[in-house]
């Protein structure tokens, strides 16, 4: 691996006409050789029906799938075969479904893996579907692209549009950051514009790293810095602004940012002045709580860690309102799941119990529901035990031990009900003070009840994995019974929320990394949900992202 040179030339601001100069030059350099056969098939599979430009090394061809696996050109999704019209996951016509085709040596392709292998998606990356090997030579099938490339001479950029394009690029570094994948392509010749914005197509260098991340951040941001600050040039309208964003992309360049989080904060600010435009990170908001008056926003991550190589948690939220008899209810439903049981166990355990318990909640509202505590008892118990059931049977028939712990907020006005099994977690957070409502199903945490731990051994003893009660187990039900009634140990819990409170709900490798504490200074950080979400995990992850980490945090506004 060659040594990263972060002693960049450019220190200070790179004068007008040398900008121009240099952007002329690069423009000039982009230049692709094209395969004009259109008849041919690759794998027998794919014909080519348009040749593209070079992606970086890779050839790059327009094809259409001619097997019968029906599969999606928008979302990946391989459908039944009697899905002959609509997709069944996006609703896409499938009739219309052309895919990307690149095609490169190994040594081009490997940077690719990481992306199919975990099947990694965000609005500023090229969706990748499959990678195959087929006469000597690596292909990988992809969405399809735009023709429009951030280097097309014919683009004409106004100020915002180049800001809304450097903000979607560094999130999507910053997506990738998340899961070690560095060293990206961020050159104008290889960043394909789209209805959904810039999007990066190019990771035939990119590589994974857990050591001297540090180093590899700056260069990614440093490229970045430098291929948007020679755009602005191109600006013909001159923005107040432009001397600010001109200096954010130089501190860039300097190794002035520690991470794309840093970087994407400064450009917020401009983004701020300029129009009152969407904040950088978006939340979910709706009318919850109306009769006080208040709203919610959402952050939400479920992110792999620094350790496993699976992603085994699985996170759900919505909201509703119901209007019965001219009376308006609004819900919330927040869950997450930590899946355990090893590759192909937990992470199924997880889904099944996110998908079954919203399943049931959503069919709890075919009928009358009052916001009492006894009601949602109920509704969320039948829901938890239904997904329950069918964890242990599917796991009695594969003959393994899957299982999942769950913690589950079900929000009525300003009434939140909650209930856990197993060691994920619900704090409140109040008056910038964070307060655990859980109790843990572990047998640290009985120790910790009965006196033999103080709350701080909790996060270092030796048998702190060991779990009382989990979705997949037989008698799960009278269990949880038993520890409510005899251990005093409860598991369902109502709180009422008022103004500028919060709702935690976080699994293991969160609470486990980053002691409550410290939670709480991070929280009293950010006053948008998603950033401090984001934060928390990033520094889960710093602290050496032992397990999955997945949250959802809702705070009233």
């Amino acid at each position: 691996m060659n040594d990263i040179n972060l002693n960049i030339p450019y220190a200070r601001i790179i004068p007008e006409k040398t900008l121009k100069r240099f952007t002329t030059r690069l423009l000039d350099s982009d230049k692709c050789e094209f395969n004009h056969s259109t008849d041919k098939f690759i794998d027998n599979r794919f014909q080519i029906i348009k040749a593209l430009p070079h992606v970086g090394l890779l050839k790059c061809y327009t094809v259409i799938d001619h097997t019968t696996t029906s599969r999606c050109g928008t979302c990946g999704a391989i459908n039944n075969p009697d899905s002959t019209i609509f997709c069944d996951q996006c609703g896409y016509q499938l009739s219309d479904s052309r895919f990307v085709i690149l095609e490169g040596s190994k040594e081009q392709i490997i940077g690719f893996e990481p992306l199919i292998r975990n099947n990694l998606r965000h609005k500023g990356i090229l969706r990748f579907f499959e990678l195959f090997y087929w006469q000597e030579r690596y292909y990988i099938v992809a969405q399809n692209l735009e023709d429009k490339k951030l280097s097309d001479r014919a683009f004409n950029f106004h100020f915002s549009q180049l800001l809304d394009f450097t903000t979607q690029i560094i999130q999507s570094l910053d997506f990738l950051h998340q899961h070690n994948i560095f060293n990206v392509d961020v050159s104008p010749t290889v960043i394909f514009i789209g209805p959904e914005g810039p999007r990066l197509v190019n990771f035939s260098d990119s590589i994974i790293a857990k050591s001297d991340v540090a180093r590899w951040i700056k260069s990614d941001l440093t490229k970045l810095a430098k291929t948007f600050l020679l755009f602005l040039s191109r600006i013909t309208s001159k923005d107040k602004n432009m001397p600010f964003l001109k200096s954010i992309f130089t501190k860039a360049i300097q190794g002035g940012y520690y991470s794309a989080r840093d970087f994407l904060d400064e450009i917020a600010g401009i983004n701020q002045i300029i129009d009152n435009t969407e904040p950088l990170y978006p939340e979910k908001k709706t009318v919850l709580l109306t009769n006080k008056g208040v709203s919610i926003s959402v952050g939400m991550a479920s992110d792999v860690g620094m350790v496993r190589t699976l992603n085994e948690d699985s996170v759900s939220a919505f909201e509703l309102t119901n209007i019965l008899q001219s009376i308006s209810t609004p819900y919330g439903f927040y869950m997450v799941a930590d899946g355990m049981g090893g590759h192909q166990a937990g992470e199924e355990a997880s889904k099944i119990a996110v998908e079954y318990v919203t399943r049931k909640i959503i069919d709890s509202f075919n009928d009358t529901f009052e916001p009492s505590e006894k009601n949602a008892r109920q509704i969320l118990e039948h829901a938890v035990f239904s997904a329950n059931s069918e964890i242990y049977k599917i796991a009695k028939l594969k003959n393994n031990d899957m299982g999942t712990t769950v913690t589950i907020a079900y929000l009525v006005n300003n009434n939140a009900f909650i209930l856990n099994i197993g060691d994920a977690r619900a704090y409140l957070y109040s008056n910038q003070k964070l307060k655990l409502i859980t109790q843990d199903h572990s047998l640290v945490y009985r120790l910790y009840k009965i006196g033999q731990l103080n709350y701080e051994e909790i996060y270092h003893h030796p048998q702190s994995n060991q779990i009382l009660c989990a979705l997949g187990e037989p008698n799960l039900q009278q269990s949880l019974i038993n520890l409510e009634k005899q251990a005093n140990h409860p598991y369902f819990f109502n709180i009422t929320l008022e103004r500028d409170d919060g709702l935690l709900l976080c699994t293991d490798g969160l609470w486990q990394m980053i002691e409550d504490l410290e939670i709480e200074e991070i929280l009293n950080r950010h006053s948008q949900p998603q950033a401090a979400v984001d934060e928390l995990v990033n520094i889960a992850n710093d602290y050496g992202g032992d397990d999955n980490i997945s949250l959802i945090f809702v705070k009233t506004q």
